[in-house]
């Protein structure tokens, strides 16, 4: 199942283009540290040359990629929780990958999470989609997530999507 998952999302998001070194964070604020090392880190690295190394240097990464960026990353992150769920190394960014792809819980950020996963999400074709819901699907058979489980619920189930 781990390894259909890893396919999926492999052939759906292989054609995908680099979105250019300027398009990589939200704002380029050369003030902001966060965004600053977001940018150094993913500048001129196609996605699959990224592995846990890469990606747990700063569990934040994904909040500071702009839309495009963000799903062009989005299957490095995929394929890393795949791989290393279970590890006490990956934990942040197990993590952090799955609240992205997730509308908040919190009452205070209802509804402000559904539109930035909705505008993140907005350009990803449907064999994309396919693969990030089989992704969360593995992991709630495989593991028993709660937070893939709360994404397919509230978001990835929802057929306008």
């Amino acid at each position: 199942t781990i390894e259909f998952a890893k396919k999926e999302i492999q052939t759906a998001f292989s054609g995908t283009s680099y979105p250019g070194d300027s398009n990589l964070v939200e704002r380029n604020d050369m003030n902001d540290s966060e965004r600053l090392e977001t940018k150094r880190v993913f500048t001129g690295k196609r996605w699959e040359t990224l592995g846990l190394e890469d990606l747990c240097q700063q569990h934040y990464y994904l909040s500071f990629l702009s839309a495009v960026a963000y799903r062009y990353y989005l299957p490095a992150f995929l394929l890393v929780v795949l791989d290393h769920y279970e590890e006490e190394n990956s934990a942040e960014v197990c993590s952090s990958t799955l609240t992205t792809l997730r509308p908040s819980m919190r009452k205070p950020n209802f509804g402000i999470r559904e539109r930035w996963l909705v505008q993140n999400v907005d350009g990803l074709t449907e064999p994309q989609k396919r693969a990030i819901k089989i992704f969360l699907e593995t992991l709630v058979e495989v593991y028993d997530d709660e937070r893939a489980k709360e994404a397919l619920q509230y978001f990835w189930c929802n057929p306008i999507r």
